[in-house]
């Protein structure tokens, strides 16, 4: 018992420096994205089967690097979290009027079905508990929604470049099997996990 309490503390320190390394990072965050990330953007939206009126939900939106997608894509009815204070103080200077929500996903912070897409996009490894995200995923999404999970980087890489900063040393993104069985648990269909250049899921709700 002891030992899974002093797991369940390490995993609760391990969040905070989390919160603590994005809000020092906020500042300098957009000089780190590279044309990789860009290129493999338009890739992964190339594969979401977006209507345009969707509700869209952009989990872990840091300061808004899929918002000039998602407008070039004429999709205009989006909402951001961060709970990052400092990541979205920067998203709303750099987008005045877009709505960003100050939070943490693992809890309850919209009604049921508020959302036909929610896409987690180079932020899945950094939940403490990636299990509650997806289950309040399904609770967000309207029936027949869709969850998008992925990573410009390919999971190799991702967890190669994590190890290397203490902060998020422990923030790794898990295999298409191991995703595949958490989607399922939750409730979600039609699941598909793609680790090839970069991380693609796709689950319908």
């Amino acid at each position: 018992m002891s030992h899974h309490k002093h797991d369940h503390e390490h995993c609760h320190h391990d969040h905070e420096n989390n919160h603590d390394f994005f809000n020092e990072s906020a500042s300098t965050w957009d000089n780190h994205a590279h044309d990789m990330d860009f290129q493999n953007i338009e890739k992964i939206l190339d594969r979401v089967p977006f209507s345009p009126d969707d509700q869209i939900l952009d989990v872990g939106a840091g300061t808004g690097i899929l918002v000039p997608f998602l407008i070039k894509r004429q999709l205009n009815n989006f909402t951001a979290i961060d709970s990052s204070e400092k990541m979205a103080a920067h998203y709303s200077k750099k987008y005045p009027g877009r709505k960003i929500v100050v939070g943490d996903y693992e809890q309850i912070l919209f009604p049921k079905g508020s959302f036909d897409k929610i896409i987690i996009f180079n932020t899945f490894p950094h939940f403490a508990h990636p299990e509650n995200a997806i289950k309040n995923s399904l609770h967000y999404l309207k029936k027949g929604g869709r969850l998008v999970i992925a990573h410009s980087m390919s999971r190799h890489e991702l967890n190669k470049h994590h190890a290397k900063h203490a902060a998020v040393a422990h923030d790794v993104l898990v295999d298409a099997p191991t995703l595949t069985a958490m989607l399922e648990k939750a409730g979600f269909t039609h699941i598909s996990v793609d680790d090839g250049a970069y991380y693609f899921a796709l689950a319908q709700a």
